[in-house]
């Protein structure tokens, strides 16, 4: 992979990154809004899933990156903070105490015998993107007007498929995402997944604050179950030092990948924990010695 690609795919997770690609992104918005030509070549619509949720810097918006699926490339639609959270509960797979929005229009559907056949995000005007779901209900087929970020979080609880529409792949909005590295690569090391607390994960959950990176699934078997981790803790420290969000803890992780062990401080039902982490290549080593 390159370092453009690279660069890219940091935006994901580091709001330097996200700079880089934030600008990108206005630039092309700013030539669409004064009507200059940037078309692209792709010739119809394209199947994206959601890639992965970023922050702006700038104004410290969330960002949702759609993905081709056939290809790394993408584009950035500005969300709302609340929306993001959805969106990455349901990446994340996270059930709510108590039904959420989307889940309610979901459990409606159902009980109507109505299925969300897809989710178009159909145009970007003045800045603002369009989407529209397409419902099939009692033998019609109707298509109801809607934020991105809503139907989007509908379309994850109903696995129903998202599109780009050739009306706005053709503007040339899209970019090369490139593919996670290191947020990927230390998940596989140490066989955890986690994301970041946004305030309504935190009372949702029930937790202190917003610090730290909640874990959203362990590999069975894996460092992290041995290290008595359990999806739902929040992980707080690294050998003392405080983590404040997903972007800490790999870098904290990414430093010590040679150690031997690792305390990591975690917190679950209202109590700090500290347990002892061990990579995937140091159990390797142990077991041929």
């Amino acid at each position: 992979m390159g370092n453009d690609m690279r660069a890219l795919w940091r935006c994901l997770w580091e709001p330097r990154g996200a700079a880089r690609l934030i600008i990108a992104a206005a630039i092309a918005m700013a030539a669409i809004v004064a009507g200059a030509s940037c078309r692209g070549e792709a010739p119809g619509p394209l199947e994206v899933e959601v890639r992965g949720i970023g922050m702006d810097p700038q104004t410290d918006s969330p960002v949702m990156f759609l993905q081709d699926k056939a290809s790394s490339r993408g584009i950035p639609v500005w969300i709302g903070p609340n929306e993001a959270s959805v969106i990455r509960m349901e990446l994340e797979h996270i059930t709510p105490p108590r039904p959420l929005t989307h889940d309610l229009l979901k459990s409606i559907l159902d009980e109507l015998d109505a299925t969300v056949e897809r989710i178009v995000v159909e145009d970007l005007k003045d800045t603002t993107y369009y989407a529209t779901v397409v419902i099939k209900a009692g033998g019609r087929r109707l298509t109801i007007d809607s934020r991105p970020s809503d139907a989007v979080a509908l379309a994850l609880k109903c696995k129903a498929p998202l599109f780009i529409s050739k009306e706005l792949v053709d503007k040339g909005l899209l970019i090369d995402l490139g593919a996670p590295e290191s947020r990927g690569e230390i998940e596989q090391i140490y066989g955890l997944s986690v994301q970041d607390i946004s305030a309504s994960v935190a009372r949702y959950f029930e937790l202190p604050d917003d610090k730290g990176a909640i874990v959203t699934d362990i590999e069975p078997g894996g460092p992290a179950e041995a290290a008595g981790i359990r999806k739902g803790d929040v992980i707080r420290t690294v050998e003392g030092k405080a983590v404040k969000n997903v972007e800490d803890l790999i870098d904290s992780l990414s430093e010590r990948t040679a150690s031997e062990t690792i305390l990591v401080g975690v917190f679950r039902k209202g109590a700090m924990l500290q347990c002892v982490l061990r990579n995937y290549d140091e159990r390797a080593h142990e077991a041929e010695d």
